[in-house]
């Protein structure tokens, strides 16, 4: 049993997870709250910071959750990686260090900024020229985007009510009657009544 500050907690491993054990009574989500980052824990208990955990390594956020029980309350940690860790805290808050991840190469250049290829790989994606249906959805997107108000009103009026068929930019050309359904030619349009 760990006592930090006012809150005895206890906690346990597996090679997937992390769960602490804080023992408290009659608690309820109005006066506790669990923040959970991945490379902390806090426990705001009666609107005051009680525990602050640092954690030796870090955890997946989105798939950890905690949980009020009448004798303690659980909170459940998925661990980043499946690993055994020697403690739950790390020493000292001046282990801490910004995160970035450089994992070791098969090549002999040394390690690689995976960060910084990651990066890169945004920018060749926002820079790459689309072809076709891509081409034309991105366009019509920019158009959307970039458009006033009348614009997109027209844009949303004529391809809702020609049943995705027409596309219209100009709010003057179907602001007045209903847009008609114009599928492309050879091809018959057909109510699903």
């Amino acid at each position: 049993m760990i006592m930090n500050n006012k809150i005895k907690y206890n906690w346990f491993q597996t090679e997937e997870l992390i769960v602490i054990d804080l023992l408290l009574k009659n608690m309820n989500s109005d006066n506790v709250n669990i923040i959970i980052n991945p490379d902390q824990v806090t426990v705001i208990y009666e609107f005051k910071e009680e525990l602050k955990i640092i954690l030796q390594s870090l955890i997946d956020v989105l798939n950890s959750s905690w949980k009020i029980y009448p004798t303690k309350i659980e909170i459940k940690l998925k661990k980043s990686e499946e690993s055994h860790w020697s403690k739950l805290e790390k020493e000292n808050i001046s282990d801490i260090t910004s995160i970035t991840h450089n994992y070791p190469s098969s090549t002999t250049r040394g390690p690689k900024n995976w960060d910084k290829i990651e990066k890169e790989i945004e920018k060749e994606e926002q820079d790459a020229k689309l072809e076709g249906e891509g081409a034309i959805t991105q366009l019509f997107q920019q158009i959307y985007a970039d458009g006033s108000d009348e614009v997109k009103r027209a844009m949303n009026k004529s391809f809702i009510e020609s049943g995705c068929t027409v596309l219209s930019t100009n709010w003057k050309d179907v602001a007045e009657q209903k847009v008609k359904v114009k599928p492309p030619q050879g091809m018959e349009w057909k109510s699903y009544s």
